[in-house]
């Protein structure tokens, strides 16, 4: 007998030692992590309807999650198609705050709307990440909705009021770009990203394993870890619920939280509003980043359709978030497909593929073994770039580097295969109030030397005219046989020609957040954002 209770102790001490729950507490412990989950559930719902009462305008983007794998991220994180979250997570966010729930679920909302998740390889990671949260804490703050509020946005204050000084309206891109240009340390970098974080970003960066916890530890047994998640909260209804973690024990709570766990939203609900238990989510049909992405356009363009007809109704405060969302719905030009306009027909040496005669070739070939009795035109009409004008606005209120990169990229777009001839006439001017300079490009040779060497000048007033005139006496001297037309690059403040000129002129207005300025009925309008710069293809 003595035996056998030496065993069995040493048995307890065993499993106590590896972690592992008694046998007596096994069944209790697996209900305790039910009623967690069913908690979280809960909390989520009433956030939910919560933000429907006061925002009706966003229910088509908060209707649109289904609930993911808990062990994707120890906090909450969206790839635009699931909701993943830890119901630990926001049990204790809940218990903290009711809303800082609300707060939370409206930004990671908000990063879908404005989709912020669509990274572009160019970028920064680590700053694109906390632009994109200064931009939606700044909007969330700005609604003035008191469920929403939290001790945070005091301290976020001082740095959102610094950028308001710096732009006129905050986006993520302008953010952004600030960021870069101030080139600060991680540690400042890390400092600021605690004052605006509410979501788990790494995500956006690479698509999560379902049920695999990612890099944050070996998952344990399904049942197991959700037993052990319960037991870390103790009793629902003692005082010491959603107590902080002590040290050590979050990186086991982020491998927790089994993957049998998660919620999936009833197709059959007309509001999607019942959250059921969870179908794993790789049952249902995947999704492309692409495909994603253009259904949250859907929904942005949407939501803003509805605060263009109704914004009365949804209170004063609105006003930032409609601007924003206009912002990020705006039509884009496909610049390359709009500079074809400025080409003209002619003659390029290259396989006519389009006047080959196959038959009499294929004939010869057969007949004659490797002789065709007709050879493929070697030369093609085509439509190319041959004369245009890149008009510079050299006014302080226009960047220089970004003047560099527009002039850059505007030619490398034109010099691509079947759009440009060999030899082109390219005048680049610079023009504040004045002409300053009148830059003449042939070919790739003097474009690489002028754009070495290229220096702005003027930094004064912004006058239009005075490009005008000078191109028109450039026709006069038979410098140009048959100009297509003028790209001027600028920010938009300036005095127009009264009268249209004679070839076709595009006003390619750097958006910077201001109103652009009415335009003359015949100049061509484009905006572009730095970001829609820095898009555009290098080579």
């Amino acid at each position: 007998m003595s035996g056998m209770t030496r065993r069995d102790v040493s048995t307890a001490q065993l499993m106590k030692t590896h972690g592992y729950s008694a046998r007596t507490d096994y069944h209790k412990d697996k209900q305790d992590a039910q009623a967690v989950r069913e908690l979280a559930r809960e909390i989520l719902r009433l956030t939910r309807s919560t933000l429907l009462i006061h925002m009706r305008f966003l229910e088509s983007a908060l209707v649109r999650f289904v609930p993911g794998d808990e062990t994707v991220t120890p906090e909450m994180a969206t790839d635009g198609k699931f909701l993943y979250y830890n119901s630990i997570h926001i049990c204790r966010l809940f218990k903290t705050s009711p809303q800082l729930v609300c707060r939370d679920y409206m930004h990671l909302t908000l990063h879908c709307i404005f989709r912020h998740l669509f990274v572009g390889e160019k970028l920064n990671g680590e700053l694109w990440d906390l632009a994109c949260d200064i931009a939606v804490e700044h909007l969330i703050t700005g609604l003035g909705i008191k469920s929403l509020y939290a001790e945070r946005q005091e301290k976020q204050s001082w740095l959102t009021d610094k950028l308001k000084e710096q732009m006129p309206r905050l986006t993520a891109e302008r953010i952004y770009r600030y960021l870069v240009e101030q080139d600060l340390p991680p540690q400042e970098i890390g400092r600021i990203r605690e004052y605006f974080y509410a979501d788990d970003h790494r995500i956006w960066h690479r698509q999560p394993e379902a049920g695999s916890g990612g890099d944050r530890g070996e998952s344990r047994d399904k049942t197991q870890n959700g037993a052990d998640s319960a037991s870390e909260l103790g009793d629902m209804s003692g005082e010491d619920e959603f107590t902080p973690p002590e040290d050590g024990e979050s990186e086991e709570r982020r491998a927790s939280g089994g993957s049998d766990t998660g919620e999936r939203r009833d197709s059959g609900d007309n509001e999607g509003m019942t959250w059921q238990a969870n179908e794993n989510p790789g049952d249902r049909p995947a999704m492309t980043p692409q495909e994603t992405e253009q259904m949250w356009k859907k929904i942005s363009e949407r939501i803003r359709v509805d605060l263009d007809t109704s914004a009365n109704s949804y209170g004063e405060n609105t006003g930032d978030f409609v601007s924003a969302i206009g912002e990020v719905n705006r039509e884009k030009i496909d610049y390359a497909a709009f500079l074809r306009r400025f080409a003209v027909l002619g003659e390029n040496m290259q396989i006519n593929d389009d006047e080959f005669d196959y038959i009499f070739y294929t004939y010869g070939m057969k007949l004659y073994k490797r002789m065709p009795l007709i050879e493929p035109l070697e030369y093609k009409e085509v439509k190319l770039v041959r004369e245009f004008v890149i008009a510079l606005d050299t006014s302080e209120s226009v960047a220089g580097e970004l003047i560099h990169s527009f002039v850059t990229k505007t030619w490398n777009i034109l010099k691509q295969t079947e759009s440009f001839f060999t030899k082109v006439n390219v005048h680049i001017i610079q023009c504040g109030a004045k002409v300053e300079e009148d830059a003449k490009i042939r070919d790739q040779d003097e474009f690489d030397a002028y754009m070495a060497k290229m220096n702005l000048k003027g930094f004064g007033g912004t006058d239009f005219r005075p490009v005008f005139e000078h191109v028109d006496m450039l026709i006069k001297q038979h410098e140009f046989t048959n100009l297509k037309g003028i790209i001027y690059f600028t920010d938009g403040y300036g005095t127009f020609p009264p009268m249209p000129p004679e070839y076709e002129t595009a006003f390619v207005f750097l958006d910077n957040g201001r109103e652009i300025p009415d335009t003359p009925p015949w100049a061509i309008r484009i905006r572009m954002t730095d970001s829609d710069i820095e898009q555009l293809p290098d080579r």
